[in-house]
C-alpha cells in the first residue's frame, strides 16, 4: 500500500486506501456494470442471487417519496 501511495503522489493522482476484501466485490460490480455474462463463472458461485446480494456494490437509485 505504501508504494501505491507514493506512486499516486508522484503522479498527482488521488488515492484512497483499500483492503483485499474490497477487490472481489469491486471486480464483480465492474463486470456487472459492463454487462458481462460470465460473472457467476468468475466468482465460482452457482447462485445469481448470492452474487447480486453479496458482491454487487453498484449504487442503486431509490425514489424519494414526495412531501
Amino acid at each position: 500500500m505504501k508504494k501505491c501511495v507514493e506512486k499516486a503522489a508522484l503522479e498527482a493522482k488521488p488515492f484512497q486506501t483499500f483492503s483485499l476484501q474490497d477487490c472481489r466485490p469491486k471486480g464483480v460490480s465492474d463486470k456487472l456494470a459492463q454487462g458481462d455474462l460470465d460473472v457467476m463463472d468468475a466468482t465460482l458461485h452457482t447462485s445469481e442471487r448470492v452474487v447480486r446480494q453479496v458482491y454487487d456494490r453498484r449504487k442503486v437509485r431509490v425514489a424519494k417519496p414526495s412531501k
